[in-house]
């Protein structure tokens, strides 16, 4: 039942990025390390913009403003809509969108954001709002203040309409939940089975759950603890 599960589970991330991709919603990558430098080699090193709108992809170096993207989102047409590096999200021309500042306020942000993007390892999602062509949602877990582990997972929502199609930042650090056990480094999301929606999903630290939020044309709604029972391994 446990291998049956998995591979249900593995086909259903393979379908949801499928239907995904044809959308072009990811065809633009904003990789990299940030602003451009040159190594003691005399090799350059930055940002890279990576487009899967042409064949082979093509690779552009970018001098980013900020240091280390973590996700990005295109529209349905695959052009650039925006990206963000846990602390901030920018536009299409690489500059910080309207209302786009100061994303997980507190003390992390604070000791970090100034100098680089949030620190934990695959903290944020962006999503399309099933139904729109011009709203797109940013998952991203946010640290607490004292011992810096993840606790909440938030959401903020971009009108790419907004701005003269800049985009604009009309909403953001909306709570979905806390967790006072800790949440892991990730934030993750698989389509509905009904081809329009999504699932977030957001494991926990310490325990074989995960937290589920139901993501479709109403906005977030947060279900609950989904928990799986895996048998210890004797060593």
């Amino acid at each position: 039942p446990m291998k049956k599960t998995f591979i249900f589970l593995l086909f259903n991330l393979l379908l949801s990025f499928s239907v995904f991709s044809q959308l072009k919603h990811d065809y633009i990558w904003t990789i990299g390390y940030g602003k451009i430098g040159i190594g003691s080699s005399g090799t350059h090193f930055g940002g890279i913009v990576m487009d899967f709108n042409v064949n082979p992809p093509s690779l552009t170096l970018q001098n980013y403003i900020i240091d280390t993207p973590l996700s990005s989102i295109s529209n349905k047409n695959g052009q650039l809509v925006a990206y963000t590096d846990g602390c901030r999200i920018l536009n299409r021309n690489h500059q910080i969108m309207l209302n786009g500042d100061t994303l997980n306020p507190g003390a992390v942000f604070e000791e970090f954001c100034s100098i680089t993007s949030y620190p934990l390892w695959q903290p944020t999602i962006f999503l399309p709002k099933p139904g729109s062509d011009s709203l797109y949602y940013l998952f991203h877990l946010r640290s607490d203040n004292v011992l810096w582990n993840p606790v909440n997972l938030m959401y903020s929502v971009i009108d790419a309409s907004g701005d003269n199609g800049d985009g604009v930042v009309i909403s953001k650090n909306n709570s979905i939940l806390s967790d006072s056990i800790f949440l892991g480094n990730y934030v993750t999301a698989t389509r509905h089975a009904n081809g329009r929606d999504w699932w977030v999903l957001t494991p926990r630290r310490f325990k074989y759950d995960i937290h589920v939020s139901l993501f479709s044309s109403s906005g977030v709604e947060y279900q609950g603890i989904q928990g799986f029972d895996i048998p210890k391994i004797d060593r």
